[in-house]
């Protein structure tokens, strides 16, 4: 009986079945988080660059006048336009537009307030452009998904109350006499 055991123990320590299943379950999930964060953060970078392209060329815009009537509605219009990727634009985005005063250079502090998609700014603002000559401060937010909310860059990120992380842009000019 004994002898059978140790002989089967023996057995069990030479043979090699298997052992390429236990090194797979170990390797697996490092290479897949690995992957999937990888993945999330191109995305988000995707994301991030097509906005901030869009903002710079909605600032241009803004500079050279060619943007007709500089509502909000029409500065969101055109950033959204210009960023092909970047999704449920106009819900999602958020624009903040302020003048910097250039005695002091004093800059907004503090984070743009970035909402989740779909609400409204409470109360509604409209843009103040500013006069000639005035340095003007556009700071863009944008809430989004995701795309695996579970995963290690995701749940890293700040994210909002309904599950959205937000992407901001900052972009400045001078207005044209």
């Amino acid at each position: 009986m004994i002898r059978s055991i140790l002989a089967s123990l023996k057995r069990f320590r030479r043979e090699e079945d298997g052992t390429s299943t236990i090194e797979f379950l170990f390797v697996f999930p490092i290479i897949f988080t690995t992957f999937i964060a990888t993945f999330e953060s191109g995305y988000y970078t995707l994301r991030f660059v097509m906005l901030d392209r869009a903002l710079d060329m909605t600032v241009r815009e803004l500079r050279l006048g060619i943007i007709a009537a500089p509502a909000m509605a029409n500065i969101k219009q055109s950033i959204c336009a210009k960023g092909q990727l970047i999704g449920d634009c106009q819900n999602a985005l958020t624009i903040e537009l302020t003048s910097v005063d250039t005695t002091t250079w004093v800059f907004p502090t503090g984070a743009i307030e970035c909402r989740d998609r779909g609400v409204p700014p409470n109360p509604v603002v409209e843009p103040n452009l500013g006069v000639e000559n005035e340095v003007m401060l556009i700071r863009a937010c944008l809430a989004g998904n995701p795309m695996f909310p579970t995963a290690a860059f995701a749940s890293s990120m700040v994210r909002s109350s309904v599950g959205d992380y937000f992407i901001t842009a900052v972009s400045a000019f001078v207005n044209e006499p």
